[in-house]
């Protein structure tokens, strides 16, 4: 009698580029593959929002064509926020939402989130979690600010690197001399002592730090909104590309792996790809990067 042929099936939790990388690559090579993300759609801390008329690349600024090139292969299901991983009594994997177990069973879990959330989720592999609490990773506030026409001097990318803000970053403008959007991120020390303020409180404080540096008389913004990065810098990476418990059928990647980033990201993605495949990893190739306007 032949046997039909077993394919793994390995759930993925976070839709950001690591994850992404992972799954696209397992999916090309035949694996079974379901992507969960707590948000309402991929790219992680690639994220972007509309509002007004602008959008704003809320995180790294110009990957959603990634993210778009990655998400191509293998569902996702969006919030899906996902609380627990259970073992079953046959080494396969049943995953839990708000303590309400899904349907389906995996060989494998590929669990994409930063180093602090992962440590949360497997806190049952030890091991591992010594691992994860050797990364430190710390918050970036950031301000969505809308003007309602462009701000003028040629400026893309502004770096202060100051007490209080660290950089400012143009949108695109649609159309061109229509309302203008800029993303504020607040410094490393002002992010960890605003942690936990309201996010509207420290977009204001952000923009007007924005306003007094450029000196600048500016009109009053006609959209603003604070967003909270929990884990959106990492400060010291785990020094290797990923985490493997191959008893376990459990994998772990992130930014936080090898460094701070994009590329990063999906080099930790591909690398712990490579690992369940049991092959060797293709290099990430480098996408050339563009000139910024600083001031």
């Amino acid at each position: 009698m032949i046997m039909p042929r077993q394919i793994p099936d390995i759930a993925v939790i976070g839709a950001g580029v690591s994850g992404l990388a992972c799954a696209d690559r397992l999916a090309e090579n035949g694996f079974q593959v379901q992507v969960h993300d707590k948000g309402q759609q991929p790219g992680g801390r690639v994220a972007t929002s509309h509002r007004m008329g602008l959008d704003f690349e809320i995180g790294a600024p110009g990957q959603r064509d990634l993210i778009t090139r990655l998400a191509r292969r293998a569902p996702i299901t969006n919030n899906s926020r996902i609380t627990q991983l259970e073992r079953t009594v046959d080494g396969n994997w049943r995953l839990y939402q708000d303590g309400r177990p899904l349907r389906g069973i995996y060989t494998g879990v590929v669990v994409a989130m930063p180093a602090p959330q992962a440590a949360a989720l497997v806190g049952f592999a030890p091991d591992l979690v010594a691992r994860l609490d050797e990364v430190v990773m710390n918050p970036v506030m950031t301000a969505l600010i809308g003007l309602p026409g462009p701000l003028g001097r040629g400026w893309d990318h502004i770096r202060f690197g100051d007490a209080t803000l660290e950089e400012a970053r143009r949108q695109q403008r649609h159309p061109p001399g229509g309302p203008e959007g800029w993303v504020l991120h607040g410094s490393p020390i002002f992010s960890r002592d605003n942690l936990e303020c309201d996010p509207h409180a420290v977009a204001q404080h952000l923009w007007l730090r924005f306003s007094d540096a450029l000196d600048m008389s500016n009109p009053a913004p006609i959209y603003l909104r604070g967003h909270r990065w929990r884990y959106g810098r990492v400060d010291t990476p785990l020094g290797q590309p990923c985490l493997h418990d191959d008893t376990l059928g459990l994998g772990i990647c992130g930014d936080w792996c090898l460094d701070d980033g994009v590329e990063a990201a999906e080099a930790s993605g591909r690398a712990l790809a490579a690992r369940i495949l049991g092959i060797p990893e293709r290099p990430v190739r480098k996408a050339l990067a563009a000139r910024e306007g600083l001031a």
